[in-house]
């Protein structure tokens, strides 16, 4: 590609960088959200079935229905 092309892309795509950003955004924040549920349920298996926590067993698994 030549210098020329990149200038032509770029005034292509500029009106949509903003919609661009917006749904990199989205995609990252539900990645990070998607890490969540394992994080519970390791949670619940260390911290709750291995030390036999009921309290921290019932919390945790309340955690997990709602995420």
């Amino acid at each position: 590609m030549k210098k020329g092309d990149f200038k032509y892309i770029f005034k292509i795509i500029k009106p949509f960088i903003a919609k661009e950003i917006i749904g990199f955004s989205v995609i990252i924040i539900s990645t990070v959200l998607s890490l969540a549920k394992p994080f519970v349920i390791k949670l619940i298996i260390d911290n709750s079935i291995a030390q036999k926590n009921v309290q921290n067993l019932i919390v945790f698994g309340l955690l997990r229905f709602v995420n």
